[in-house]
């Protein structure tokens, strides 16, 4: 029998952790996605930044010579643009090691004098811009395209894949400038892009929009035209070529609509089956958050020379076909594609959009107990680590294994977005990120853009929630006794501590489930809004144990749980003298039974700093100094008992 009560209290506790194959294989999928070991350029990279922001980028069309297997580019590129001021000058990034062969405007031919630096380069128009003019500009370049240091899997890569030439980009987040001309301006989408290849006869190229020319030329060469008629960020840009074999097939979308799927593999990995869950997965995704946003081209997937995935606008370049590796691209084409994060600081929206919506694979197209084994894993990935928030800082920013930090801003972020969900309900939930979704398509939204979005569609205040688990770093700590007498009136003393946190409490509804001998169970949810708290009340069965969020709905860690065999009002098995503290404390320990038992000692960062076994003893006194100021735990525990106490170190005093 279940029963489920609501029950306004202060502070709570504890959370059963799991670990899974599914957790794992998600790991390894996450981390092979993050650009590891490269260098972040902040948005302001390069010389001429005022030339490239007086600007608006319309339309690029990008012609390019390619021999997979060679790394060496040449091309134009064609980039129609409207001044956003009177300009005289433009500029765009561009690595110096491209050699520029001329700059020319496409309405009148008119050359145009040009200048580069290392990773950008100046062009001065013919003429003066009125605000508000529209024009055309042609670039042509050619040279082998640079490594940028440690950007290991960014930019440009050419060679041998699994004994097939290969040739793909990766410019997330500001590697394009190492291929074509361009802005690596997360503030500035192109509305519309064609991408024109010429490659070798037997290959096949892959990219954005739908393939609308398909031709041989007189020197043997392969032409492909792609077309993509939407708004896309420049680090979604891409193209892959190499020998692909095509595998084509269709999914109904709920608008009534068949979305043309298409999938380029190497010969010998080619498995139509393999990428059948992308239909299941797209019709998921279409029906909870709205029509895939670009339903009039198609999506697909193109198998490129590195582990892990890169959600390429329209077609997604993957190192494997594993579901959650297609679940995690797809989702990308809404949380990231058609609303894309503002800033590099915002990167959670995507990355953490993406994380969870691979969670629905497990909670819609596989079992209950997958997708709680999924939650679970995801929050033990969490606390193993102390510290860390979602929002990434401005020092985040200056390096990859910063930004794309696989605990917060996937894991964390993914499970921030299911504890929103949790506090709004599902109604709710999906119906403030629907409208997240039009009030900012195919355009950028910070993360107060999106807080904003979702308190106007729900009409209620999510102020104390981004402020605790998206700005704030850490996660809350509880611990929980109870007590439960003759009459079966049980007492609850429950305390929150924050673990490795700028802000002291945690306030949310917290689940917490009692269960009886008698097979009883009561489902409460508790609203945490204060450090400490006593609670007692009729429970009118006899309690066997209590589960602190027994679905793993919210993010806690380190956490105790223990059964007093005594009153805890009347028993006191720690006690601190003086509590708080200027440094010098001395610990008072009980234990009646005699037992062996155990003293640990928390750091306020959540750190083990100290473990002494003490045997036999009834009563032990143990003196202690601390020399950081912050909120200890001293945890006293045996086979009978399990209790934890505070001790609060101000050196100030």
């Amino acid at each position: 029998m279940r029963i489920r009560t609501y029950i306004a209290l202060s502070a709570l506790l504890i959370v059963g952790f799991f670990t899974s194959a599914q957790h794992s294989q998600l790991v390894e999928i996450q981390e092979a996605e993050i650009k590891r070991n490269a260098p972040v350029w902040r948005k302001s990279f390069g010389v001429f930044q005022s030339e490239k922001s007086n600007f608006d980028i319309l339309h690029q069309h990008l012609e390019l010579d390619l021999v997979p297997g060679v790394r060496f580019i040449s091309g134009r590129v064609k980039t129609s643009f409207q001044a956003l001021s009177d300009i005289e000058r433009i500029a765009f990034d561009l690595d110096i090691s491209l050699k520029i062969h001329g700059v020319w405007m496409a309405s009148s031919g008119d050359s145009c004098n040009f200048g580069q630096s290392s990773r950008d380069f100046f062009i001065d128009l013919p003429r003066s811009y009125l605000t508000g003019e529209v024009d055309s500009i042609w670039v042509s370049y050619s040279g082998i395209p640079p490594n940028a240091g440690a950007l290991a899997f960014g930019g440009f890569n050419s060679r041998q894949v699994l004994g097939s030439p290969m040739l793909w980009t990766l410019s997330q987040p500001y590697a394009s400038f190492t291929w074509w001309p361009g802005k690596s301006d997360l503030r500035d989408k192109i509305d519309s892009l064609d991408i024109v290849v010429r490659i070798p006869g037997a290959m096949q190229s892959a990219a954005p929009g739908i393939l609308i020319a398909d031709s041989l030329l007189s020197d043997g060469r392969r032409l492909q035209h792609w077309k993509h008629r939407y708004p896309i960020a420049n680090y979604l840009v891409s193209i892959t070529v190499s020998e692909y074999a095509e595998v084509r097939d269709s999914v109904l979308l709920g608008n009534g609509n068949y979305l043309p799927l298409v999938h380029y593999d190497l010969p010998n990995l080619i498995d139509a089956s393999a990428w059948e869950v992308t239909k299941p997965l797209m019709q998921l995704y279409d029906s909870l958050f709205g029509t895939y946003p670009f339903s009039t081209e198609k999506y697909g997937h193109v198998r490129f020379g590195r582990g892990g995935g890169m959600e390429h606008q329209t077609m997604s370049s993957m190192g494997s076909s594993d579901p959650q590796l297609i679940a995690h691209e797809l989702a990308h084409q809404w949380f990231g594609n058609l609303v894309t994060c503002a800033s590099w600081q915002d990167l959670w929206l995507n990355e953490g959009f993406a994380t969870y919506l691979t969670g629905l694979y497990f909670e819609y197209l596989r079992t209950e107990e997958e997708w709680l084994d999924y939650k679970c894993a995801q929050i033990e990935a969490v606390i193993k680590e102390p510290g860390g928030s979602v929002f990434a800082s401005e020092f985040d920013t200056a390096r990859a294994q910063d930004l794309f930090d696989l605990r917060l801003r996937y894991i964390k972020a993914g499970h921030v977005v299911h504890q929103l969900r949790i506090l709004l309900g599902d109604a709710l939930f999906y119906h403030g990120i629907r409208q997240y979704l039009a009030d900012y398509a195919y355009g950028f939204a910070t993360t107060d853009d999106f807080i904003r979005s979702m308190e106007n569609a729900t009409g209620i205040s999510l102020e104390i929630f981004a402020k605790q688990w998206i700005y704030a770093s850490g996660h809350p700590s509880f611990q929980l006794q109870w007590f439960q007498d003759e009459d079966k009136m049980l007492q609850i003393k429950l305390s929150q501590q924050a673990q490795a946190s700028d802000i002291e409490l945690f306030a949310f509804p917290l689940p917490i489930q009692i269960i009886g001998t008698n097979g009883f169970r009561i489902d409460t949810i508790v609203l945490v809004d204060a450090l400490e708290h006593s609670l007692q009340f009729d429970i009118g069965f006899e309690v066997e144990r209590i589960v602190i969020d027994p679905e793993c709905n919210w993010i806690t860690g380190r956490n105790w749980v223990s059964k007093l065999d005594k009153d805890s009002s009347e028993l006191k098995l720690i006690k601190i003298i003086p509590n708080p503290s200027s440094g010098k404390v001395k610990l008072r320990l009980l234990n009646e039974g005699e037992s062996v038992s155990m003293m640990q000692i928390y750091a306020p960062d959540g750190r083990l700093i100290e473990e002494k076994l003490i045997e036999n003893q009834s009563f032990t006194i143990l003196e202690r100094e601390f020399i950081v100021s912050g909120v200890y735990l001293v945890r006293w525990f045996s086979a009978d008992f399990d209790v934890v106490e505070r001790v609060i170190i101000n050196q100030s005093k």
